[in-house]
C-alpha cells in the first residue's frame, strides 16, 4: 500500500495471516538493514498468530539495528 522510506504498509488482501504477517516482517527486516529505522503495519490479514514471533524474527536477523 505504501513504501515511503522507513515507512511501510501492507495490505494483506484477506490472506492467511501468518504468511502475509510473515512477508511483512521479512520485508521490514531487510528496510531496517537500508534505513536503520523501520515503521511497518498491516492491513486485511486474517489471524497472524502469536504476535512474539515477529520480535523473534528481529532478533534472529542477527542485527541490535532492527531487533524490537
Amino acid at each position: 500500500m505504501k513504501d515511503d522510506g522507513p515507512i511501510l504498509m501492507f495490505d494483506g488482501l484477506r490472506g492467511y495471516g501468518r504468511c502475509v504477517a510473515g512477508e511483512a516482517m521479512s520485508a521490514a527486516i531487510a528496510r531496517c538493514r537500508q534505513t536503520g529505522i523501520v515503521a511497518v503495519t498491516l492491513a486485511n490479514a486474517h489471524h497472524i498468530g502469536r504476535v512474539g514471533a515477529y520480535g523473534e524474527m528481529t532478533s534472529g536477523a542477527g542485527s541490535s539495528r532492527c531487533t524490537s
